[in-house]
C-alpha cells in the first residue's frame, strides 16, 4: 500500500499504521541508536561510582536484667520488637546526625542525612545502619561512626536494654548499582518514542496536502475545470 492513498480523513487502522511504519524502520531505529547513544555517555561523564556499607547493631538485656533472670521470656522479646522502631527514630535524628558529621569533619550534616540511614532489619532486634558515599575508603569509616553516636544517644534517651553491635562495617570491595543501564534504556524507550512521533506526524502533514481532483471536490465541493499535470 502507498502512503499516498492514505486518507486521513477516515479510520486509519493499526494495520496501516504498521506500515507507515515499516517504511520508516531505518530513520526510526536510527533515531533510537543516537539517543541511547548520547545517554550513555552521559551516564559514562556524569555518573560516579557508589559504595555501600553497613553495621547492625542488636538490641539485647542489660546486666541487671541478666542477673535476675538470664532467660528471654516472650515479653522481652516483644518489647525489644517494638523499641526497634523507636530507637531507628533517633538514629535518624538530627541530634545523631549532627554529632556524626562534628565527628567526621568531612561532610555537613545536610550531606550526612542523603548518604546514611537506618532500619529495623525484619521482625528482628536488629537495626541496620547503612552509609553510602563515592568515596570507598571512607564509607565504612563512616557507618561506624554513626553506629556508635545511634548507640551513645539511645542508651542516652531511651536506655531500655542495651544495645551492643553485631557486625561492624567493612570496607566494601564491590560497587552497588547506580541505574546505569535503566537510563540507558530509558534513552532507548525514548529515541523510539521520539521517531515514531516524528514519522506519524510527518505522515499526517502529508495527507494534509490536495493531490488530487478527487480530493478537490470532497474537501471544497466545487467543480474542477482544469487540472495541470
Amino acid at each position: 500500500m502507498d502512503l499516498e492513498s492514505l486518507d486521513t480523513q477516515k479510520y486509519i487502522s493499526l494495520i496501516d499504521v504498521i506500515k507507515i511504519l515499516k517504511k520508516k524502520v531505518v530513520f526510526i531505529l536510527l533515531v533510537a541508536i543516537l539517543c541511547t547513544g548520547m545517554m550513555t555517555v552521559i551516564v559514562m561523564l556524569l555518573s560516579r561510582p557508589t559504595y555501600e556499607a553497613y553495621t547492625t547493631a542488636v538490641i539485647v538485656k542489660d546486666y541487671d536484667s541478666i542477673v535476675k533472670n538470664s532467660q528471654y521470656t516472650q515479653s522481652d522479646i516483644e518489647l525489644y520488637q517494638k523499641i526497634v522502631n523507636t530507637y531507628v527514630q533517633i538514629a535518624q535524628s538530627n541530634i545523631v546526625i549532627e554529632k556524626t558529621a562534628d565527628e567526621l569533619k568531612t561532610y555537613s550534616p545536610v550531606q550526612l542525612r542523603r548518604m546514611i540511614s537506618a532500619a529495623p532489619s525484619g521482625e528482628t532486634q536488629i537495626i541496620k545502619l547503612k552509609a553510602v558515599s563515592n568515596n570507598r575508603d571512607d564509607v565504612a569509616n563512616i557507618a561506624n561512626v554513626y553506629c556508635k553516636n545511634f548507640m551513645e544517644q539511645s542508651m542516652s534517651i531511651l536506655p531500655v536494654g542495651k544495645i551492643e553491635v553485631l557486625d561492624s562495617a567493612r570496607t566494601p570491595n564491590v560497587l552497588i548499582s547506580n541505574n546505569a543501564l535503566m537510563n540507558i534504556v530509558v534513552g532507548f524507550l525514548f529515541g523510539l518514542f521520539l521517531s515514531v512521533a516524528i514519522v506519524l506526524f510527518r505522515f499526517y502533514l502529508e495527507s494534509q496536502k490536495i493531490k488530487s481532483e478527487k480530493q478537490i471536490k470532497e474537501i471544497l465541493n466545487i467543480p474542477v475545470l482544469v487540472t495541470i499535470e
